[in-house]
């Protein structure tokens, strides 16, 4: 992976502004690509920007709320005709509010949720293989990689709208692979399991004692931790460089192997940390 050069290339990363996004985006910077930085949080976003730039990378910040089908192709055709094209998508905005049950979900959050982690990906892959395509004389014209969750195969309680939107995504990864396979672009689909970001940390928060939650956290998982921003960065980057060139519609998991565990095994490990 040391060898991977993304110089001469582009890429536009949603939700770069904080947490898994902006890591993605300082990775593929650190390996010559330029990058559009897309958040609607301008503050955050423009850090991002500066963040890159300090490390002598290439970087402008697109104010994009990803849900906005007019506001995405706005954004995409303005940030692209300025740095000449689109090689790598990555669909990574999402939210996660707290939801409570089913039975009290309200229509506007459930809407709200479809609508930026579902729709959003939709809206940017359909604008963003626009230009992509634009490209001749080269074998792959693009690559989009989509942050889904584990929460699209395993759900968790009082997570109904989060956890369909990411089984969508994981749907949705799949059957754009096989549409933009003649095109010459390739598709593929990360599940993160928990990874130490501002969302994590409001997880946490959800509970007065969330020094204890942090900890059963941690001890369910088999690598006795909960992943960094820079793995899924780093998967990522593997996902959209040369060296996987043979993998489309493909979905992979990296949760520390928290999923491999049968059931009971998590159980047990979770009431020796509270005994403990």
């Amino acid at each position: 992976m040391a060898n991977v050069n993304f110089s001469g290339k582009v890429a536009l990363i949603t939700g770069a502004g904080s947490g898994i996004g902006r890591s993605i985006a300082m990775k593929l910077a650190e390996r010559g690509a330029s990058i559009i930085v897309a958040d609607t949080n301008k503050k955050a976003g423009e850090q991002s920007v500066k963040i890159i730039s300090e490390n002598q990378g290439q970087a402008l910040f697109s104010k994009m709320d990803v849900s906005n089908s007019e506001q995405v192709h706005k954004e995409i055709s303005r940030a692209t005709s300025k740095l000449g094209r689109l090689d790598i998508l990555v669909n990574n905005a999402g939210i996660s509010p707290k939801y409570g049950s089913i039975m009290n979900v309200t229509e506007k959050a459930w809407d709200r949720t479809i609508d930026v982690n579902l729709k959003g990906a939709f809206l940017c892959s359909k604008y963003g293989i626009r230009e992509m395509i634009r490209k001749s004389g080269t074998e792959e014209k693009g690559v989009i990689v989509n942050i889904a969750s584990v929460d699209g195969f395993f759900a968790v309680t009082e997570d109904t709208p989060y956890c369909a939107s990411k089984g969508g995504m994981i749907a949705l990864t799949k059957a754009m692979a096989i549409d933009c396979a003649p095109l010459g672009i390739r598709v593929n689909c990360i599940c993160p399991g928990a990874i130490v970001t501002p969302l994590q940390e409001r997880i946490y928060k959800r509970n007065k004692k969330s020094h204890v939650i942090k900890k059963l956290y941690e001890r369910g998982y088999p690598l006795g931790r909960v992943g960094k921003p820079e793995e899924i960065a780093d998967l990522v980057s593997f996902l959209s460089s040369n060296e996987s060139s043979f993998i489309t519609g493909s979905i992979f998991i990296a949760d520390g192997g928290m999923h491999a565990q049968y059931g009971e095994v998590i159980l047990d490990k979770i009431a020796k940390g509270i005994l403990s």
